[in-house]
């Protein structure tokens, strides 16, 4: 700031500086590495449901509080999906990995089966980290759906 003749004038600098590239949460790098493995068997691309995304977390929660790893009879999913799938992993530690999970459901004939040859559309991913028999673990489902 500088006084000249009794007048105040502010010198403004704007700084330009690049944006940042928007930080791709967990859930979208394991949908974008899915959607990759999937256009490598000339299937479309998953779209990512809002919906499905809340189911995956909350039952990766459910599992976290009760000290669980496994499926369900049935997956609680929004009922506007006429069929729903679900693929499961956890790992030790908090680090996000979410390549690992990926890598570890595409060597599996089961999980491929269900995230690239199913008939579903829409995806949605929930991690959560919490402990797991007392040691650190992260948490990841996968629900998928057709409507």
């Amino acid at each position: 700031m500088s006084r000249r003749a009794g007048t105040v004038h502010l010198t403004l600098f704007l700084a330009l500086v690049p944006a940042a590239p928007a930080m791709a949460g967990p859930g979208r790098e394991v949908i974008h590495e899915l959607n990759a493995a999937r256009a490598e068997e000339g299937r479309d691309a998953l779209r990512r449901s809002a919906s499905l995304s809340r189911s995956a977390r909350r039952y990766a929660r459910w599992m976290a509080r009760r000290d669980y790893f496994g499926h369900r009879a049935r997956i609680s999913a929004s009922m506007s999906f006429s069929l729903v799938g679900e693929t499961l992993a956890w790992h030790r530690g908090w680090r996000r990995l979410s390549g690992w999970p990926v890598g570890a459901w595409l060597h599996s004939s089961s999980h491929r089966r269900t995230l690239l040859r199913g008939r579903y559309d829409w995806i949605g991913v929930g991690r959560v980290r919490a402990r797991y028999h007392g040691r650190l673990a992260t948490f990841w489902v996968v629900h998928v759906g057709d409507r």
